[in-house]
């Protein structure tokens, strides 16, 4: 084997050193940088604006520690934390649609209190009417004056003699079928009728007026409604008239023809069906 000669052995040696140094140059240089990189940080650092507020926190005695649920903030109020629930399946409603059922149920429960006090109005004629019947007060049926009440009095005995040997016999019943009995004739009671109260007027000539004013814009409403004048006396003890319209069969239909005039920026209220006519144009 061929020996390198002294020469080369030194300048192979030497370039190991020089490698060597170079290694140990870099990182040297690159722990350099950092020290820069670390002390420059440290002296360019951002202040702390919750350091020195949360510098004077008192901390709570040594024990056991309790949950709060609650940390502090900017403004110096707590910030509760909780579990949301999950999203409902079912669709969040749209928006103006809980303002639109408010209002459904704000009609519905004038409606209802309306027909309340026709109702309420209606019990008090009826009550006044059984107190004018059970004191006798009802008028008593005359007969015209110059009539002469017939005074002949009539002997029928003998007639009812003879035609009692005619009256037919009901024939026995011998099945389980009973006999029939027989239907007495009731009286049907009449009627309540309610209508709508459109406002008090001086005249008859002014409900006249405000009656055709109003047929003219709601025909829709009260076009095939028969109007009437109510008489009765205001808070002020003075006689007004009442433009009543109807008939309508129950108070509920009376409340939302109401609900639909005063919709219409109409004045109105539910009432009885009862007036005079209107004097004609």
């Amino acid at each position: 084997m061929l020996k390198k000669p002294p020469i080369l052995q030194e300048i192979l040696k030497g370039g190991a050193r020089m490698r060597t140094g170079v290694v140990l140059l870099g990182w040297g240089f690159a722990a350099t940088m950092s020290l820069l990189v670390a002390v420059s940080a440290y002296q360019n650092r951002a202040p702390d604006p919750f350091g020195a507020r949360y510098a004077a926190l008192v901390l709570p005695s040594a024990g056991d520690v309790r949950t709060t649920a609650s940390i502090g903030n900017a403004n110096k109020r707590p910030t509760e934390f909780g579990v949301f629930s999950a999203p409902s399946p079912v669709e969040s409603p749209r928006p103006g649609q809980f303002e639109a059922q408010i209002d459904t149920l704000r009609h519905e429960i004038i409606a209802l209190r309306r027909s309340a006090d026709a109702l309420r109005r209606q019990n008090d004629i009826m009550s006044d009417r059984l107190a004018q019947i059970e004191g006798g007060r009802t008028p008593s049926v005359q007969p015209p004056s110059g009539y002469a009440t017939p005074s002949t009095s009539y002997d029928t005995s003998a007639r009812y003699a003879t035609n009692n040997r005619q009256q037919a016999v009901d024939p026995m019943i011998t099945g389980s079928i009973g006999k029939a009995k027989k239907s007495r004739g009731t009286a049907s009671a009449p009627r309540t009728k309610f209508a709508v109260d459109l406002g008090a007027y001086g005249s008859l000539e002014e409900v006249a007026t405000a009656w055709h004013a109003m047929q003219a814009t709601e025909t829709r409403i009260i076009g095939s409604l028969l109007p009437l004048a109510s008489i009765a006396e205001d808070a002020n003890n003075k006689m007004v008239a009442h433009l009543v319209a109807g008939p309508f069969d129950n108070a509920a239909d009376a409340a939302a023809a109401c609900a639909r005039l005063e919709k219409r920026l109409i004045e109105c209220k539910p009432t009885l069906f009862a007036g005079q006519r209107l004097p004609a144009r």
